[in-house]
């Protein structure tokens, strides 16, 4: 399990507190005891960040962009609260963490019984972070009825970010820095970027996406990618994961040199090895909630990882949800990504 740094004695007191009122009600799906934070974190240390040590932001000063800050939220152990009210800061160190990103389909097909398999699912790999895109509110209120998940601070507990739909982030680290910035759109997307303290190296980006979603929308599509590289610039540990929409891989080249495809360097690096290993994640000829957005034969990698090539490398990606988790029913028309990096130094 992660091991992150130490946690305040306000907050153990808070979880202790609460702890008779969950006693009843406090054991997960599995049947296992509710997580708290207290799961992954050490005993006080030199690992505690003091006040006002590496507290960059990157994303607010950005004169270009109306960045605007996100509220998140945390398990104070009897409810979602906001997570600004935890008077401590937590630094992020380990070197290797796994990421998933998933469209999960904003769809009304069987929601419950999805929702509870893409949770059994995304368990399995206990991510450091997990990105969702075509989230609904109420698809969000079945996701956090899994108890296991209140062991994440997160970027909405209740769909008030998501208008119709949109992106949620979780992170088992409490963001130092996490804003929202309108994309140029017609279908109101957004860019969702965090940022995270890192023990003994510069701060780690983590940052979401679902661009333009229509074939004609390409040039609208890098224009969005271009709000992505002009709002991290100055970072240097970058990681972005989301539904590209992409028709091309082409399309990635407005991102600059600077990033690299996670897929792309661990299974297509020549020609052969990219034709054996296409890394679908769209797929109307076996998916058929995939059939029932688009009736012609879509085969298509669209859900991607990238990061900053200079700085972090991909050690696995696999493609999840890709067999029905029951008869003929998918988790989504998309499939998910489940990557693992590491911070090189």
């Amino acid at each position: 399990m992660a091991v992150f740094t130490p946690l305040s004695g306000i907050l153990n007191s808070i979880l202790r507190e609460n702890a008779n009122k969950e006693n009843t009600q406090g054991i997960s799906n599995s049947g296992s005891p509710s997580p708290s934070f207290s799961d992954f974190s050490e005993s006080e240390s030199e690992d505690y960040i003091l006040e006002g040590e590496n507290e960059n932001k990157y994303f607010e000063n950005n004169k270009k962009y109306t960045a605007k800050p996100m509220m998140t939220w945390y398990w104070n152990g009897n409810r979602w609260a906001e997570a600004e009210d935890i008077s401590i800061s937590r630094k992020f160190y380990k070197k290797e963490f796994t990421i998933i990103s998933w469209n999960i389909w904003f769809g009304l097909r069987n929601r419950e019984g999805r929702m509870e398999a893409l949770c059994k699912v995304v368990r399995e790999y206990d991510p450091d972070f997990i990105a969702f895109q075509e989230v609904t509110p109420d698809l969000l209120k079945m996701i956090l009825s899994e108890r296991w998940l209140r062991q994440y601070f997160l970027t909405d507990f209740d769909g008030r970010t998501l208008d119709t739909y949109g992106n949620v982030i979780f992170s088992k680290v409490k963001f130092h820095e996490i804003s929202v910035t309108p994309l140029e759109s017609r279908m109101g997307r957004k860019a969702i970027l965090s940022n995270f303290l890192v023990k003994g190296a510069n701060p780690f980006i983590f940052g979401t996406f679902h661009l333009e979603s229509h074939l004609e929308d390409g040039l609208i599509r890098a224009r969005q990618l271009q709000t992505f590289r002009d709002l991290t610039q100055s970072c240097p540990n970058i990681v972005l994961v989301g539904d590209t929409n992409f028709t091309s891989d082409h399309e990635a080249v407005t991102l600059g040199p600077r990033f690299r495809d996670s897929w792309r360097e661990l299974y297509q690096v020549t020609p052969s090895e990219e034709k054996k290993n296409p890394g679908l994640t769209f797929d109307t000829s076996i998916n058929e909630m995939a059939r029932e957005e688009r009736d012609d034969l879509k085969q298509l990698r669209l859900d991607r990882c990238f990061y900053s090539g200079e700085t972090i490398e991909p050690l696995e990606m696999k493609i999840l949800g890709q067999e029905p988790y029951f008869k003929n029913e998918w988790i989504s028309d998309h499939y998910g990504i489940m990557v693992k990096l590491r911070l090189k130094d």
